[in-house]
């Protein structure tokens, strides 16, 4: 992930500075070669006035005490517009653009915008395209003459939308770290160890903004920073094809380098699922593997979630049986009931009675649940 430029820092825009902010803004927009009469024109259009500093929501991004960017988030929620991005031209190209802009979507997420506009300089359209900003939707014809290349281009952007407040509980409220350990969690199963899972680095999802994601098999960078740019994260570090056989804990185990690295984030230290080797690189309760053992069984699981539930008039827990023979199997299927198969422990179910497929001779249980499909742990027809 590209992070903020080396020694910049970010901070609210003062009234008392908005003369020299538009300034700024103003020798950004003549970098583009523009000449005075336009520059002339544009003038007042750009102006950062005092009084609308802090209602613009206005931040500044400096080095040293010295100002290279600016940026405001204008309107309000569920629709704004990033009004102004501009960087000094000495400073373009150094990470300062893209840190106002990641800031500015971080920020509108935080108070409920759902999707910003942009008016892109025609030579900014690079930049916004490269950080995720989309076409608008046209509601006119195109420009046309003589000042149409100097037209402004309307874009779209996404801020994140607001945490959960269930993400707060997993995370703390800080950047985790974030440990796909799919794999290794699930061979305590009996599920099959050798991998890597591709679905490991789902655990980062869980998380606002992971400090730091440790997976098995190696990602690429491309994937990181989009997945980056659709999430509202900056500055993530991934750490990727760290273990062949996706035993990943034990591979952080056995580098002191890379787990005193986890160790040092001083953040909650999150895997995909409790194992002995995670326990021995982020020593947590001592009955926490037996709590996963036990719960990891759908019937356990079913009970505690009836538990939970109680007589919540909103939340519905589905009927859980056993079932002990492909005969019993075909008798619910026989009803023309769509149910939900799974193994007593380990991944896997199906939910078509058309595409049943799986493993014969597990002992499945079954939900009286809608359709669904998935891949293993069912039994075959038949």
């Amino acid at each position: 992930m590209h992070g903020p430029a080396d020694g910049v820092r970010l901070r609210p825009a003062r009234p008392g500075e908005a003369e020299r902010l538009s300034a700024l803004v103003m020798r950004s927009k003549a970098a583009w070669g523009y000449d005075e009469a336009f520059l002339d024109a544009c003038r007042e259009q750009l102006r950062i006035r005092p009084g609308d500093v802090i209602r613009r929501r206005t931040v500044v991004a400096e080095r040293r005490g010295r100002p290279l960017g600016v940026a405001t988030l204008d309107g309000d929620p569920p629709d704004g517009e990033l009004g102004l991005l501009f960087v000094e031209p000495d400073a373009m190209r150094q990470g300062v653009g893209r840190a106002l802009y990641r800031h500015v979507l971080a920020e509108a997420g935080r108070l409920g915008f759902r999707r910003l506009a942009i008016d892109a300089d025609p030579h900014a359209v690079p930049f916004y395209r490269a950080v995720h900003a989309e076409p608008a939707p046209l509601t006119g014809p195109p420009a046309a003459g003589p000042a149409a290349e100097d037209a402004l281009v309307p874009l779209l952007a996404w801020p994140p939308a607001r945490e959960p407040s269930w993400s707060a509980a997993w995370d703390g409220g800080t950047p985790p770290v974030i440990v796909g350990n799919a794999a290794e969690f699930n061979g305590q199963f009996g599920q099959d160890v050798r991998g890597p899972d591709h679905y490991s680095c789902l655990a980062a999802f869980c998380a606002a903004r992971p400090a730091l994601v440790l997976l098995p098999m190696p990602v690429e960078g491309w994937w990181i920073e989009h997945v980056g740019a659709v999430l509202g994260w900056a500055g993530v570090r991934v750490h990727s094809g760290l273990a062949g056989d996706a035993r990943v804990c034990a591979a952080v185990g056995a580098r002191p380098e890379l787990l005193r690295r986890v160790t040092a984030e001083h953040a909650r230290v999150l895997p995909w699922g409790w194992t002995a080797d995670f326990a021995a690189i982020a020593p947590g309760p001592r009955d926490a593997l037996r709590a996963v053992r036990r719960y990891e069984s759908k019937r356990h699981a079913h009970t505690l979630f009836r538990a939970l539930a109680g007589e919540h008039p909103r939340i519905a827990v589905p009927a859980q049986r056993p079932l002990g023979s492909p005969r019993a199997l075909a008798r619910e299927l026989a009803d023309g009931r769509r149910v939900v198969l799974k193994r007593e422990y380990g991944v896997g179910g199906a939910g078509d009675p058309d595409r049943l497929r799986g493993h014969p001779g597990a002992a499945p249980a079954a939900a009286a649940l809608g359709p669904r499909r998935g891949a293993g742990g069912g039994i075959r027809r038949g």
